[in-house]
Order: C-alpha cells, then sequence, then structure tokens
C-alpha cells in the first residue's frame, strides 16, 4: 500500500501486482477484466506493469494473435470503455520502441519518463553499495570499482549487481 499525505486528508492507495502468465492463459479477456475488476474494487489504486514491451507488443508481432488480443482488451480499458475511476496505470519498459504504439497514444500511457544510464560517480555508489554484501573484499578492490565504473558507461545498478554477484558467488 502506498500512503499519501495531503493537508486535507489521507490516501490510502492500494499498489496490485501479478504474474504475467495471468494475463495470456486461456482464458485471457477474463484476467484483464479481473484485474481492472480488482484494481477498481480497491480503488484508489496503481497498476503497474513491469516489461510492458513482453505484455503489449506491436500487434501483429506472433502468430497465434493471444498477445493482439490482450493489446485490444487493455485498449478498452485504457479508453475508459468500462469505468476506471481511481485506477492509475503505469508500466515500465527496457524497449518502449516494440509496444504496440496505440497504447502511447493521449489518455492512455501518454506521458514517458526516461530514466537515464547513471554517471559515472553513481555507478561507483552502487559498485560500493552492492560489495557491502561481501566479505574479505581485496585491499584493491576500490580501485577496481573506480576502473569499471569509468570503463562502462552503460552499465545501469541491476547489471552491477549481477556482475558483483557472479564475482562472489
Amino acid at each position: 500500500m502506498i500512503h499519501q499525505q495531503t493537508p486535507k486528508r489521507r490516501l490510502l492507495t492500494m499498489f496490485l501486482s501479478f504474474f504475467l502468465v495471468f494475463l495470456f492463459s486461456v482464458f485471457w479477456g477474463v484476467q484483464v477484466r479481473d484485474l481492472f475488476a480488482r484494481a477498481a474494487a480497491a480503488s484508489p489504486s496503481i497498476l503497474f506493469f513491469d516489461e510492458f514491451e513482453s505484455i503489449a507488443p506491436r500487434r501483429g508481432a506472433d502468430s497465434s494473435g493471444v498477445t493482439d488480443r490482450v493489446v485490444n482488451q487493455l485498449l478498452t480499458f485504457l479508453d475508459g470503455v468500462e469505468d476506471r475511476a481511481e485506477i492509475y496505470v503505469m508500466a515500465a519498459s527496457s524497449r518502449p520502441d516494440l509496444i504496440d504504439p496505440a497504447l502511447l497514444r493521449p489518455g492512455r500511457l501518454d506521458k514517458p519518463l526516461y530514466c537515464h544510464f547513471p554517471n559515472e560517480q553513481d555507478r561507483f555508489m552502487i559498485y560500493q553499495s552492492v560489495s557491502r554484501k561481501f566479505d574479505n573484499l581485496e585491499q584493491g578492490a576500490y580501485e577496481c570499482m573506480k576502473e569499471l565504473a569509468a570503463k562502462y558507461t552503460t552499465f545501469t545498478g541491476a547489471d552491477i549487481q549481477v556482475r558483483m554477484h557472479l564475482l562472489f558467488v
């Protein structure tokens, strides 16, 4: 749950999560409707879709038509055919170019927020933060982390964490 303090009242918002398989089962339409029904019952609520490009790729991208039906169902709900008062929809994607363009039109998911790669200082801080979990770091470990932070400019926090865990596991 997310709590937000306002001068006059306190708002309580439900944050709903679900598994991707849930949308792509045999009864795909029922699941999408059920998802929005759950959000409506818990409103105000936030529906967050991670890796949205895998849920809603460009229509015609698969041969089965399953993702086309999911995209069409999402469009129906985003357009407000069903009442979605106080249901806020957010999506994250590392490949926004793969998302069906109809979902990105005004009134749907139309406010992009781009998160750029961390700069060298931030990458070094991420290395330091992740390395705290490991005992017995060698003497030159911090100098090595500084070099890695400078060299790999497109590493995200997740990339750094994976590489650190591979080194120490």
